[in-house]
């Protein structure tokens, strides 16, 4: 039976307090823009802003006269080389600046009548994402710290941001799902 190859990744925001990850499955013939897009789905940020990978010692980015990285429409995963172990980064946002580390878990065939051969897939999870321009993870860190405490001097400025509900520690992989398979059926990634 023909077969694809797939490339499992668990991508980390670094220095989220709680932790915050993903893990994904996606086609190994996605470009570095669409790893970019799934990314996007998968952390629910917005693609207001630049972004770049960071691979050894070359960057790609999407295609920008001011940008001096190599185009991230012009490289696949399988291109790279990927093994289990791999690990590279993503910056989203050179404001905020929201760093994830990038780790490869597999890299394996999959049947070609497997949805996951087409499709990314959102394995696990674990952490609520950051809100979009919420000033990067030092202040998203402080927000959430003032969110849960009551007796923070910033809790009430916190509540008019984030409902009193907000769980930081819940990824809703369901909806994280569907998200991905509608933007991959509309072709958005």
């Amino acid at each position: 039976m023909p077969e694809r190859i797939t490339v499992g990744l668990r991508i980390s925001l670094a220095g989220a307090s709680p932790p915050i990850w993903r893990e994904v499955s996606v086609p190994a013939s996605y470009t570095l823009e669409q790893l970019h897009r799934v990314i996007q789905m998968l952390f629910t940020w917005f693609d207001y802003h630049l972004y770049e990978f960071t691979i050894g010692r070359k960057r790609y980015q999407r295609p920008d006269p001011e940008m001096e990285g190599e185009s991230s429409e012009a490289v696949t995963l399988d291109s790279l080389g990927l093994s289990p172990q791999s690990r590279f980064s993503y910056v989203y946002d050179f404001g905020d600046e929201w760093l994830h580390e990038l780790s490869v878990f597999s890299v394996e065939p999959i049947p070609i009548d497997s949805p996951l051969a087409h499709l990314p897939h959102v394995l696990a999870g674990e952490g609520a994402a950051p809100r979009d321009d919420s000033g990067g993870i030092r202040a998203w860190n402080d927000r959430i710290s003032a969110l849960t405490n009551p007796a923070h001097p910033d809790h009430a400025d916190a509540l008019e941001v984030l409902p009193i509900t907000f769980d930081p520690t819940y990824c809703d992989l369901e909806t994280i799902q569907h998200g991905l398979q509608l933007a991959a059926a509309w072709g958005a990634i």
